[in-house]
């Protein structure tokens, strides 16, 4: 993951450098800075566990707290997701800031660990009226099917995309359906609900 810098945002772009580095392993670490961080000869065997630090570095979130420090959240499937600090005076790392490695809190390289691998960004949970839910809270065969979800996820981005020689992605052929066949839907004012739950059970807001 690098910087760049524009004074528009269609450019010209100016690289600036490196910020933070995944998918690095003993063999090319001296191409990166990992050594510069951890040390030379450090380690590096915990960066294969891909529900740990082998995290993929995308997605970046800068921040600046309320004491003028500037903050970047990065991850995805693999690892979850870490934040580090950086310079204000660069945009890039902070390599004055260090990290004990606590398994599954923190790591040396990757930072504050904000939430566990084998799941795409921060995950959160909603009920058909927009509460929040702890998945753990689910009934049995809910649970369960979200797990299912996650490995349909996992087989997808890191797996070796066994389900698409099962069929699984296979879309029955459809009958395509005049306007006036479509089933009436009701009618929702903007920012209300696009699904409509149990009708037993709408919301006061489509009552």
């Amino acid at each position: 993951m690098v910087l760049l810098t524009a004074d528009d945002i269609e450019g010209d772009w100016t690289y600036v450098g490196p910020v933070i580095y995944s998918g690095f392993s003993a063999a090319n670490a001296d191409q990166t800075d990992v050594y510069r961080v951890l040390g030379e000869g450090a380690d590096l065997s915990r960066y294969d566990n891909l529900q740990d630090t082998g995290i993929n570095a995308i997605d970046a979130s800068v921040k600046t707290d309320e004491n003028g420090d500037m903050w970047m959240a990065l991850g995805s499937w693999f690892g979850g997701i870490w934040m580090i600090k950086l310079d204000p005076a660069t945009g890039l790392r902070d390599y004055s800031t260090t990290y004990e490695t606590v398994p599954n809190v923190s790591d040396a390289y990757y930072g504050h660990k904000l939430a566990g691998g084998i799941g795409e960004g921060t995950a959160i949970y909603l009920d058909a009226f927009g509460n929040k839910l702890d998945p753990e809270t689910l009934p049995a065969d809910a649970r369960s099917a979200l797990e299912d979800y996650l490995l349909v996820q996992y087989d997808l981005t890191a797996g070796k995309g066994y389900l698409y020689d099962t069929g699984f992605f296979d879309v029955p052929e459809t009958q395509t359906l005049d306007r006036d066949q479509m089933p009436a839907a009701p009618a929702l004012q903007p920012g209300r609900y696009a699904i409509i739950p149990n009708p037993d059970e709408v919301p006061p807001s489509l009552a």
